[in-house]
């Protein structure tokens, strides 16, 4: 046995082959298909109908056998199993195989919901340019709706217009635009003008001023189109009527309004023939140094031809190569009449330099830094320092203190320059011990002081010749203590936080005087009072007399002595020679002196031996 199924009233939704049977909407039973070997019931609805021309169908069947299942379901259009979807409207066969493996199979016409079809009536506004004209549905069919306007949504393309059948205050010459939707989805559309009356023209007649200044002026209105009439006239000036006359020059403004409370505004000017308007064009400057600039004038009123006259003496419409500045221009009509102007070029936007300096941290020192910056110009800037290549750096590093070149190139090649000077910072001075002289042997202290230094400062020596010193401060060595064995030349370098250095020098001589003191005379008498000639001397300086000889005036050797220290109260000459005491006289002195640095001396003198 076959079962129908009717979605709506007198609609075939489901016919097996060429039957076609027509009832009220429900689950009918379906005559038999006459397949005496077939043991299977199929049942087919339509669970979903599509939109008109969309392929949103649904359908199920289900199967039932003598012999049981399972049951296959394979559909015309490719699709298995007993629920199929995304169906067009059309027909399409199942066939079902049971659990013995027979076979059966039924169509079923899938239907489609009739297209919406939506139309829309308006009323155009009653005057042109006025916003209250009327749109409304007048036709309305097809979907799940079926006409009934409860069952639609409808989407106005004009803004805030609601979910409503009809739209008021709508403005003329606008195309407007109506999607309605039912509550299944299917929706259609419909696109509509809203005409407007024309608008109301005024026809005049105009009489200009003959001279510049009289009051000849008069409007009057000859004729009116696209009015209702009568139709009144109210003039800005207050006054009332189709014709007002004694007018200056100027704008007067007119109001029309027809029977219908329709208006029309319109300007009418008044011009005096001898009131010539000047307007001027010009080009700009790209760069505060350009004269490029162009300035060219229109000339409106009056009479033809024109003469011109500028502020700089040229003639012509137009002048050039012009700078910044304020151009007057004087025009003259074939009447005589004359107009004034005058037209300023504006300076380009001057490219500003400044630099921001960052000194070399020493004297001499080539760490400073100068960045440029550029108030104006346009972008991208390119940058050169003393004439170097320009290039895209604003910073400029490296710098030793002098007086620098910088420039700048803009986007529209306007070049600006700045000089810009780097400061020398004070040099690190220092200052030391007066040169001194100091006896061989003793110790000197050598102090330093260093000035412009930022932070601590630390000292350093050096002398050409090695000598053992000492540092006073052992922190910063701006003391020492020396005991020099020449003279010498001390280096002092002073080095501050900054690593800033400066240098000095300190001379200390030594003078190595004759250590060695040989009296001028003395009187070997026996009295116990210089009784011996005795060599004296410094002992710290004096390391040895190597040998002491005595001569009489002959040149003969009364005395010697050799390798022996001086100050020895008991060793030295007692005035004799061979045991004999020698006369009175005068003796000469020879001795060689070995001082504690290893330097020898030879020395000679004088001697009176006195009895």
């Amino acid at each position: 046995m076959m079962i129908l199924f009717w979605l709506f009233p007198d609609q075939c939704i489901y016919c097996h082959e060429s039957t076609a049977i027509k009832q009220e909407a429900g689950l009918h039973d379906a005559p038999s298909n006459n397949k005496t070997n077939s043991a299977i019931d199929i049942v087919i609805t339509q669970t979903q109908t599509p939109c008109f021309g969309e392929s949103t169908g649904e359908a199920q069947a289900i199967a039932n056998s003598t012999n049981g299942g399972p049951y296959s379901f394979t559909w015309s259009h490719g699709q298995t199993g007993s629920v199929v979807n995304g169906l067009t409207a059309g027909t399409y066969t199942v066939t079902v195989t049971d659990g013995a493996n027979e076979m059966d199979s039924t169509s079923i016409m899938i239907q489609q919901y009739q297209a919406v079809i939506v139309n829309v009536a308006f009323v155009p506004p009653s005057c042109h340019g006025l916003p209250n004209a009327t749109a409304a549905i007048n036709l309305l069919n097809g979907g799940a709706g079926m006409g009934d306007t409860s069952f639609y949504n409808f989407h106005w393309s004009a803004p805030g217009s609601g979910n409503v059948t009809q739209l008021n205050g709508l403005s003329g010459d606008i195309t407007y635009g109506l999607t309605v939707t039912d509550f299944e989805g299917c929706s259609g559309s419909y696109t509509f003008t809203v005409n407007q009356p024309p608008a109301i023209v005024i026809n005049t007649n105009i009489q200009h001023e003959r001279c510049f200044g009289d009051t000849m002026g008069s409007i009057q209105i000859t004729g009116i189109q696209n009015a209702s009439l009568p139709v009144s006239y109210l003039w800005s000036s207050g006054s009332a009527g189709t014709t007002i006359q004694n007018l200056t020059a100027g704008i007067y403004t007119v109001t029309a309004t027809d029977s219908k409370g329709c208006q029309q505004v319109t300007d009418i000017e008044i011009f005096q023939p001898e009131a010539l308007s000047l307007s001027f064009e010009n080009t700009e400057l790209l760069c505060a140094s350009d004269l490029t600039a162009e300035i060219i004038a229109t000339v409106n009123g009056g009479e033809p031809d024109y003469q011109f006259l500028w502020s700089d003496n040229s003639i012509g419409s137009s002048i050039s190569q012009l700078g910044p500045g304020v151009y007057g221009l004087t025009v003259t009509d074939e009447n005589n009449c004359s107009v004034s102007g005058s037209q300023t070029i504006q300076p380009a936007d001057s490219l500003i330099l400044s630099a921001t300096n960052t000194e070399p941290t020493c004297f001499g020192g080539q760490d400073g830094r100068i960045k440029l910056n550029i108030d104006g110009g346009l972008q991208p800037f390119r940058y050169s320092l003393n004439g170097q290549a320009f290039g895209g750096s604003s910073i400029f590093l490296g710098l030793s203190a002098d007086v620098y070149t910088l420039e700048v190139q803009d986007a529209n090649g306007c070049m600006a320059q700045l000089t810009d000077t780097l400061q020398q910072p004070a040099p690190v001075e220092v200052l030391v011990s007066a040169d001194t002289s100091i006896i061989f042997g003793e110790s000197v202290m050598l102090s330093a002081e260093a000035f412009n230094t930022v932070g601590n400062t630390q000292f350093y020596w050096s002398a050409s010749l090695v000598d053992s010193f000492f540092c006073v401060d052992s922190m910063f060595c701006d003391q020492i203590m020396v005991i020099p064995a020449y003279s010498n030349t001390f280096q002092i370098t002073a080095i501050d936080a900054n690593g800033c250095s400066g240098k000095t020098s300190v001379q200390v001589s030594v003078q190595k005087p004759h250590g060695v003191f040989v009296p001028t005379a003395f009187s070997p008498n026996g009295d116990q009072i210089n009784d011996l000639l005795v060599v004296h001397g410094l002992s710290g300086q004096v390391n040895s007399i190597l040998n002491f000889s005595i001569y009489d005036r002959w040149g003969e050797l009364v005395y010697q002595d050799m390798n022996f220290e001086v100050n020895q109260p008991n060793r030295g000459w007692d005035g004799s020679f061979r045991g004999q005491a020698c006369d009175p006289g005068v003796f000469v002195w020879h001795l060689e002196v070995e001082y504690t640095d290893g330097f020898r001396e030879n020395l000679k003198g004088n001697i009176m031996l006195i009895r």
